[in-house]
C-alpha cells in the first residue's frame, strides 16, 4: 500500500475532447507550482470513456509521479467514478472538480487551505452569479430549480449542491462512500447524508474561467434526473 499523503485530488474523466492532454498539462504545470511543498496525490478516473486513454495517461504520468490512475470498462456516471477514486485514496484531505479545472487551478489551492484551516467536515463551492450567466438554457433551468428543490424536497437550503468542486475531510469520504446516486445528481444525496449526521460544512465562492465552455442537457438526460430526484425524496 502507498504511503498516506496530505491530500488528494480527483479529476473523473469521461470521452474529454481533442486537445485534452496538452490542456490538462498546463493545469498540472500551474496546480505543482500551487502545491509545491505540499505532498499531493492526483487521481484521475476513467469513468468508461468509448475511446481507450492508455497513451495519453501514460503520457500524463510522465509529468509528475503524483499522478495515479483508475479505470473501468462501462460508463457508470461522474457520481461512480468519484466514489471509485475515494474507495482507493488514502489522504487527510480529498478534493474532487473537473479534470478542465473549471474554476481554475486556483481554486483547488484555495479550497485546500480552506478546508485544512476551517476544520470542517464538507467544503462545498459556491457558484458566482457570472457562472449561472454562462450556462446553457436547459443546464441553468436545472441548476436554478435544483437550489430552490433542495429545501422543500430534501430539507436543507442556501447549499449549491451541483457547483463542480467539494473537499472532503475523511469523515466526509466515509458518508461518500455509501451513496447510491452515481449521475449528476450524486451530491444531492451526499450533501443530505452530511446534514443528516450534523456534520460541519464550509463554502467556498467560485467564478468560471473565462475559456470555459459548458454543455447543456438532453431532454433524455434531464427526464433521468427527474426520476433520480423523486427518488431521494421518499428515500
Amino acid at each position: 500500500m502507498e504511503k498516506k499523503t496530505e491530500l488528494t485530488i480527483l479529476l473523473p474523466l469521461y470521452n474529454p475532447p481533442v486537445g485534452w492532454v496538452v490542456t490538462l498539462k498546463n493545469s498540472f504545470r500551474v496546480l505543482f507550482t500551487l502545491f509545491e511543498g505540499i505532498e499531493i496525490r492526483v487521481l484521475l478516473v476513467n469513468d468508461g470513456s468509448s475511446e481507450n486513454l492508455d497513451a495519453e495517461i501514460t503520457e500524463l504520468k510522465e509529468v509528475n509521479d503524483c499522478i495515479r490512475y483508475v479505470t473501468y470498462a462501462r460508463n457508470k456516471g461522474k457520481g461512480f467514478a468519484i466514489w471509485s477514486g475515494l474507495l482507493k485514496a488514502d489522504s487527510e484531505f480529498y478534493i474532487y472538480t473537473d479534470w478542465d479545472f473549471p474554476f481554475g487551478e486556483d481554486s483547488v489551492y484555495r479550497a485546500y487551505h480552506l478546508l485544512k484551516q476551517s476544520h470542517t467536515d464538507l467544503l462545498v463551492g459556491s457558484r458566482s452569479p457570472e457562472y449561472f450567466a454562462s450556462l446553457p438554457f436547459f443546464r441553468k433551468i436545472i441548476s436554478k430549480g435544483l437550489h430552490f428543490l433542495a429545501y422543500p424536497a430534501l430539507g436543507f437550503k442556501n447549499i449549491d449542491t451541483q457547483a463542480g468542486i467539494k473537499g472532503l475531510t475523511n469523515a466526509a469520504r466515509l458518508v461518500f462512500l455509501t451513496n447510491q446516486t452515481t449521475s449528476f445528481l450524486f451530491e444531492l444525496e451526499f450533501i443530505r447524508n452530511c446534514l443528516r449526521r450534523k456534520m460541519s460544512i464550509t463554502f467556498l465562492p467560485v467564478s468560471p474561467r473565462h475559456d470555459i465552455t459548458f454543455s447543456n442537457f438532453g431532454i433524455k438526460t434531464i427526464s433521468r434526473e427527474m426520476a433520480v430526484f423523486m427518488k431521494l425524496i421518499l428515500t
